[in-house]
């Protein structure tokens, strides 16, 4: 279902007259919000869950033995039949959801298309199916990148291997999708990073600790004090400090507090108390001049809460 809105009037009525690509659109109700109309529709074809297959080959038995297999297993599909290079070559801007490959045919292989698939960079789910086969040739497909490899005289099981093939696809999709996301964040939080006007730094732990009643906090503060580093910080925080990354990657905070190493265990025991704290802390430059740095801490936790971070 899909929904749009209109002004009111004429607006509205041109909206109900609206032909989308995949047919006219039918609505099924409006409403009144204000002095907009919300309109409710419903295209009249539903959307296609046709999986387009690209069937690679020679024999006529052979290929309505396999769309005979389709159509029981209960798919909706589409193909195209192929049986030389060129040909599958060309089918390729067809752009199938599936490949079906016999393994031999007189002016192909599905080796070979294998092998295109992969020197084009596609990632087209990919089931070898042959008449005969032995242990050798079965792992070669598999090393060459095919899905499934099915028996033509054993055909039961090509829905399931199709689908399994397929999800396999969508999860690799939304897992590349996920990627990219996480490389755009990463970006736009690196460039944030560099250009603020405000100091920011990273401390990470060279391994986590725990915080609770089950530890002697003492003893925790005594390795994170010599365990956790400065592994990142930004132009504006050297600044203030009036120091170089070199000199400020690396350091712990029994260094930046040595100074007053009572003051800095405090700050700490606060922080991994409370998880997030403001505060004001007297500290020094590597001049050793006098600097007050007001901070905004967050402890930065993995997934069983146990501290690797700030």
């Amino acid at each position: 279902m899909c929904c749009g809105y209109a002004s009111g009037g004429n607006a509205a009525k041109d909206l109900l007259n609206t032909t989308h690509l995949s047919g006219t659109l039918q609505y099924q109700s409006a409403f009144e919000l204000g002095s907009k109309i919300l309109l409710l529709y419903m295209p009249d074809h539903p959307v296609s869950t046709t999986i387009r297959i690209l069937l690679v080959e020679d024999s006529k038995i052979d290929t309505e033995l396999i769309l005979r297999q389709l159509k029981k297993d209960g798919l909706d599909v589409e193909y195209k039949q192929v049986i030389t290079e060129d040909e599958f070559i060309a089918a390729l801007a067809w752009i199938p959801d599936m490949i079906l490959s016999d393994y031999f045919l007189p002016q192909f292989s599905g080796t070979r298309a294998l092998e295109i698939i992969k020197e084009k960079n596609q990632d087209i789910p990919f089931i070898l199916i042959s008449g005969a086969a032995d242990e050798k040739t079965i792992i070669n497909a598999f090393k060459r990148g095919a899905n499934d490899y099915l028996m033509k005289d054993r055909l039961g099981r090509l829905g399931a291997a199709i689908q399994h093939a397929l999800e396999q696809k969508r999860l690799r999709e939304e897992k590349r999708h996920a990627n990219e996301a996480l490389r755009k964040s990463e970006e736009r939080l690196e460039l944030f990073f560099a250009q603020s006007l405000d100091g920011f730094f990273f401390m990470m732990l060279d391994e986590p600790v725990r915080w609770d009643d089950t530890v002697d906090k003492e003893k925790v503060l005594d390795y994170v004090f010599t365990h956790q580093r400065v592994t990142k910080i930004n132009d504006a925080m050297l600044a203030q400090y009036k120091s170089t990354g070199e000199q400020f990657i690396g350091l712990t905070p029994s260094e930046l507090f040595s100074h007053d190493l009572k003051q800095g265990r405090e700050l700490w025991r606060e922080l991994f108390n409370t998880g997030h704290m403001v505060s004001i802390t007297d500290q020094r430059r590597f001049d050793g001049t006098q600097i007050w740095i007001e901070g905004d801490n967050v402890c930065l936790y993995d997934n069983d809460r146990r501290i690797i971070g700030h």
